[in-house]
């Protein structure tokens, strides 16, 4: 997952890819030599790997949820 990171002293911003079960390991420094500290303000970061290559994928997956027998878009209520 994608987490930003900003630095107390000269407010540069980074934002690095690590695994959600190291972020609590993570230690980030600044080029000024500083600690970073996570930005718990920002929304939610999707990586590369995690995007569909193009809307058909997604777009057949609601199309076969349209199908059922009920109309009911979910199986389980």
């Amino acid at each position: 997952m994608l987490y930003r990171f900003i630095c107390p002293s000269c407010k540069e911003v980074k934002t690095i890819d690590v695994p959600a079960s190291e972020i609590s390991n993570t230690e980030v420094q600044c080029s000024c030599g500083t600690k970073m500290r996570r930005d718990w303000k920002t929304s939610v970061f999707v990586g590369e790997s995690d995007r569909a290559a193009n809307i058909q994928d997604t777009s057949f997956i609601n199309e076969r949820l349209n199908i059922r027998p009920s109309g009911k878009t979910r199986s389980i209520y």
